[in-house]
């Protein structure tokens, strides 16, 4: 059973200025996200390329390192998906998160994350308490995405 987890934010700031950050520089993650220590791309950006990432362990995720393959990048409608390879515990199957970014307005976006997340059958039992970690991260994630866009 896939788990589907939709986040969005509204940021005060163009289209392009959020993609800039989200999207072209998908590989730089690090600069702006405290649950993240370092992160770094494997090649050029494009479909296939894999990002590492040192994670801090705080907001209640565990520390470690992930990788995550870009399935999905596409500039003319900044978007992108990626998916986790390698890094989460053993109760997790296929995990992925797509990346929309709009405009809403003058000045103005919306960011929107789908986050597919897979249980193994033995941890279908704890699926209200990973939609809650998981719906959190991500609303943490954005929010700071926000700040980061709305301070340049």
């Amino acid at each position: 059973m896939m788990m589907k987890i939709e986040t969005t934010r509204n940021i005060s700031a163009e289209p392009e200025k959020v993609w800039r950050i989200v999207g072209e520089q998908f590989g730089e993650i690090s600069e702006w996200s405290s649950g993240v220590i370092a992160s770094a791309l494997d090649g050029p950006l494009s479909d296939g390329v894999t990002r590492t990432c040192e994670l801090s362990g705080s907001g209640g995720g565990p520390g470690g390192v992930i990788t995550e393959q870009v399935t999905r990048f596409d500039r003319d409608h900044q978007s992108l998906t990626y998916h986790i390879r390698s890094g989460l515990p053993p109760m997790f199957g296929d995990v992925s998160n797509a990346w929309q970014i709009t405009g809403t307005g003058p000045g103005r976006s919306t960011v929107r994350s789908e986050l597919n997340v897979d249980l193994k059958w033995w941890a279908k039992p704890m699926t209200p308490m990973v939609r809650k970690q998981f719906g959190r991260t991500i609303e943490g994630l954005l929010k700071e995405l926000a700040d980061a866009v709305e301070a340049r």
